[in-house]
């Protein structure tokens, strides 16, 4: 895997909605400047941690180092353990909608 986005900026995933009106009712016409859109909570609370999270680019500049230089180790463990917790979210998940 090659990891390279500029060092310093982390990699924009979702437009800011900060400046968006959010309004409870749904409209089927297109938006435009100065309409009013609703946003899901689900993304409401994706900004809200985007805009809270710290970004190290220290730490991921030494880490993208080490990888090039070959001297990053995995923790093979810790690897294994996430996915069996991300296997059995899945598994709970699909057993509570069925």
């Amino acid at each position: 895997m090659k990891i390279n986005h500029p060092v310093g900026q982390p990699a924009q995933v979702l437009p800011s909605f900060a400046s968006a009106k959010i309004s409870k009712t749904e409209s089927g016409k297109p938006v435009s400047a100065g309409t009013q859109i609703q946003v899901s909570n689900q993304l409401q609370a994706l900004e809200a941690q985007r805009s809270s999270s710290s970004f190290d680019a220290q730490k991921v500049q030494s880490i993208k180092t080490a990888i090039a230089e070959g001297r990053f180790e995995v923790n093979v463990g810790k690897v294994a353990d996430g996915l069996i917790d991300t296997a059995a979210n899945l598994i709970r998940s699909r057993t509570r909608t069925a």
